[in-house]
């Protein structure tokens, strides 16, 4: 799998006046960690939807690109 890398260009601390813009790789780093968070708990609501939904472990890891296994060790 590769990584993606975040385009220092996008990477801007949001500020009132638009000329005081900077880049700001922490608040880069922090917006991505913030981003797993959200992405997790997305993932987690989907898994509980689709074992609800009748779906095995082995439909949800394969759409996860992983093993029943891995799956359900991971959200089980």
């Amino acid at each position: 799998m590769s990584r993606r890398r975040i385009d220092p260009e996008v990477a801007f601390v949001p500020v009132a006046d638009p000329e005081r813009r900077r880049l700001d790789p922490l608040g880069a780093l922090v917006a991505a960690r913030e981003l797993r968070t959200l992405v997790g708990a997305a993932e987690h609501d989907a898994v509980t939807w689709a074992r609800q939904a009748g779906w095995t472990w082995a439909d949800i890891g394969e759409s996860m690109g992983t093993s029943k296994q891995a799956a359900q060790q991971r959200f089980g």
